[in-house]
């Protein structure tokens, strides 16, 4: 129990991390691509979205993570493992 606990639990910050770097990546990209130039910021307007949608896909799997953590940590009851 406890490999599963971590792993999901290890998955969940991954998740979180990605989240909060294509959220914060793409702003940065449009903020960019606008000051070089507008039209250039249109043309790959698609293209970051996209990059919002991910980041979004991240979020909802990183509480899906967060779920699981928590039934694997109920299921166990507080029950100490076997050390055997």
């Amino acid at each position: 129990m406890k490999i599963a606990g971590g792993c999901f639990g290890c998955l969940t910050l991954i998740l979180l991390g990605c989240t909060l770097v294509l959220s914060f990546g793409s702003a940065f990209i449009l903020e960019m691509l606008t000051s070089i130039d507008p039209t250039l910021a249109g043309t790959f307007a698609g293209a970051v979205g996209i990059l919002s949608q991910v980041s979004g896909a991240c979020c909802c799997f990183s509480s899906l993570a967060a779920v699981i953590l928590l039934a694997i940590g109920f299921s166990s009851g507080g029950k100490a493992e076997d050390g055997a």
